[in-house]
């Protein structure tokens, strides 16, 4: 007979107390564990990968075997403005140039771009 276990629900400062110091580096180290629950094989690229000027998006992740990249902003609070809006940064000016990446296809508006990403994420 299989052996079950449970889950434990535990604060996420608890695991990781810092998110740029902890969370980020375990992220970009296990990337299986994104990948299984996206649904899709990611390979790292990069973590604080500059994008423009002003913003470094906090990990890179290319899918395998396409033409998609997954960016990932951490945020181990509440949603707010600033984090929103380097999301639709991100969507819009993907942090390719500089890691030989080819850009994935891009849409002409910030929510077009993240449907766009989702649907091929999602298959």
């Amino acid at each position: 007979m299989r052996e079950i276990g449970s889950l434990t629900k535990v604060p996420i400062r608890e695991v990781w107390p810092n998110e740029a110091a902890d969370l980020t580096p375990w992220l970009a180290e296990n990337p299986d564990i994104l990948s299984e629950a996206l649904g899709v094989r990611l390979e790292l690229v990069d973590t604080e990968v500059q994008v423009g000027e002003s913003f470094s998006a906090d990990i890179l992740f290319r899918v395998r075997n396409a033409n998609a990249l997954v960016v990932v902003e951490n945020m181990m609070g509440p949603t707010d403005h600033d984090h929103l809006g380097k999301t639709i940064t991100y969507a819009l000016r993907p942090p390719v140039r500089r890691r030989g990446l080819r850009p994935p296809t891009r849409c002409s508006s910030p929510s077009a771009s993240v449907l766009s990403t989702a649907r091929r994420l999602r298959g």
